[in-house]
């Protein structure tokens, strides 16, 4: 063995050890969720120390026939060979001072077979992949590309074509064809660092048991023998250490997916969706206050146009024409009020089923489970969390929020010690009966009436009804052309006074609705915007607490990772 391959693996060790050391210690100092993943991760290691035996994993397609070379390897006969898959679990076999491991392979309809083969590749120190006759198709070749290379396993991977003697043909020649056939599908990476191996274990195995030594012979069995004691007398040192080093990255990548997510990504943008129907909502009111106050003002106006016109008429009543202008004005204005609450009460059920359905959709789900994943006790209604960790107080908080913005009608809860539900199954009659409650929540009746008074009409009123009258009176006097012109100027005057007196009133009565809508809004809309900014800060502030630790962790990763990097230079 090369003495700067022994020196490498020895360097790396050192280092391994120190940085596992500074791992293990940032995450149980980091307390919380972290310290599951430094007992997870000191479990890990301690299992590769104690386990000294190498572990090499048969892997690749299915129906390959992994399972016949151990078989073949091992003479264990009680091992299920079939044309299908015969292997639904990893299997663990002792064989001349290593372990192979059977696993079901790879690139099948049942995704839970890929699983348990990953995570037989992620335990195992050297791998043998596997191939039929039939070499690479597409997709074989797109996953052992991404396996080999991207994954970085090359240098503890051995390439096994068998069934070979489904070919039929001169073994050299196939071998030879076999060869340049399998580097052209790999370029524009080579071939020879997978030291590939041509058998037909099947053929081995009948050989064995017919005594039948030409089939023993061109079954090229003992090729693989020969090829595997190179292949861990060259590599077993690496695939010792390269398999803890794999071990150890991917506990951090999980406490850094769970820790820096966290049901973080779908918090944040549940607390968007809320606060954007919210702003919607808001502006949706806003803009049928616009509609409705701009018609109210052109029906003032009108009505005051209608007033204006009796000024200087001859034989109207005018005090009993303004009491019926002014009880017109009243029930227009109350219309008008009528028809703004009808639409805020309206509005306020519509934001209720809007967030009913954020609460229902796959982000809120995404957000629940992951609850549910980190969960250890949450009582119905979230009073008493005991792991107050970022994602149980994320859960608070979109509960708070919910509530604040339903007037109460909506709310978070569970369902038993675990599997958290949304209690937002809310049937339409219980949510048209929540409406009163909505209204009793916000303790706010719209009611700008109130605000323009009948005495605030009248004073209007009266301030045209004295030019008015006395206009009047005057043009009753009329009894030449001079005097005629200059009471046609008052009468002129005190119509400019009155259609000014009500265009004013027009505004005014607009303005009044605008201010009682603003007092409604930042009792109800704003609040629950403010809630939704406080509970963003706050989280943002455990996040960057987190942040700070996932950053070192990352660092660690990394140094993880350039270990792994050294291993593979050393092919």
């Amino acid at each position: 063995m090369d003495t700067n391959y022994s020196l490498l693996i020895e360097d790396v060790g050192q280092n391994f050890t120190q940085l596992s050391k500074n791992t293990i210690d940032l995450l149980k100092e980091s307390g919380g969720p972290y310290e599951k993943y430094a007992d997870k991760l000191e479990s890990v290691l301690a299992e590769v120390e104690e386990n000294s035996l190498l572990k090499i994993a048969l892997v690749g397609q299915y129906s390959a026939g992994k399972s016949s070379i151990i078989s073949a390897l091992t003479g264990n006969k009680e091992i299920k060979i079939d044309a299908d898959i015969a292997t639904d679990i990893p299997q663990d076999y002792y064989w001349n001072g290593v372990i192979l491991t059977d696993t079901p392979g790879l690139y099948t309809e049942r995704k839970d077979h890929d699983a348990k083969t990953y995570e037989a590749i992620k335990s195992s120190d050297l791998l043998l992949y596997v191939l039929t006759s039939d070499l690479f198709d597409d997709i074989v070749l797109d996953n052992f590309i991404k396996l080999a290379f991207e994954e970085a396993y090359r240098n503890k991977m051995m390439l096994v074509v068998n069934k070979m003697s489904l070919e039929r043909g001169d073994f050299d020649v196939l071998r030879k064809n076999y060869i340049e056939t399998l580097e052209n599908s790999l370029q524009p990476h080579t071939l020879e660092e997978f030291k590939p191996v041509f058998i037909d274990a099947a053929d081995y195995i009948e050989g064995i048991e017919d005594d039948f030594e030409d089939l023993i012979e061109t079954s090229h069995f003992d090729d693989l023998n020969t090829a595997i004691n190179q292949f861990v007398y060259e590599k077993g040192l690496l695939g010792k250490m390269d398999t803890p080093i794999r071990q150890a990255i991917s506990e951090i990548g999980k406490a850094l997916t769970e820790n820096d997510t966290e049901g973080s990504k779908e918090f944040f943008l549940l607390l968007e969706r809320i606060e954007n129907r919210v702003k919607q909502s808001i502006e949706k009111s806003q803009n049928n206050l616009n509609f409705i106050t701009s018609d109210l003002r052109s029906d003032i106006v009108s009505l005051g146009n209608q007033l204006t016109s009796m000024i200087g008429a001859e034989k109207v009543d005018f005090e009993g024409e303004q009491k019926i202008i002014e009880a017109k004005l009243k029930k227009r204005i109350e219309e008008a009020n009528n028809e703004l609450e009808e639409m805020l009460k309206n509005e306020r059920d519509e934001l209720t089923k809007q967030i009913q359905d954020i609460l229902a959709s796959d982000l809120a789900d995404s957000f629940f489970a992951s609850v549910d994943i980190g969960s250890e006790h949450i009582k119905a209604g979230n009073v008493n969390i005991k792991d107050f960790s970022n994602l149980h107080k994320n859960f608070k908080a979109i509960n708070t929020v919910v509530e604040k913005a339903t007037g109460g009608i909506l709310r978070l809860s569970t369902k038993g010690a675990s599997g958290f539900v949304k209690s937002t199954a809310v049937s339409g009659t219980e949510l048209h009966k929540g409406i009163y409650q909505v209204g009793k929540f916000f303790g706010h009746s719209f009611k700008p009436w109130q605000a323009v008074n009948a005495a605030k009409f009248l004073t209007n009123v009266a301030k045209v009804a004295g030019p008015i009258l006395a206009v009047a009176g005057v043009l009753l006097e009329i009894t030449g052309h001079v005097k005629e012109e200059q009471n046609l100027g008052k009468v002129l005057q005190a119509k400019n006074e009155c259609s000014s007196s009500f265009v004013s009133l027009a505004k005014s009565t607009q303005e009044q609705f605008q201010k009682q809508f603003d007092e409604y809004k930042n009792n109800t809309y704003n609040s629950v915007l403010e809630e939704i900014s406080n509970q963003r800060k706050e989280a943002t502030l455990q996040n960057q607490n987190v942040s700070s630790i996932n950053q070192k962790l990352q660092a660690n990763l990394n140094q993880f990772e350039v270990l792994i990097e050294r291993l593979g230079s050393s092919n």
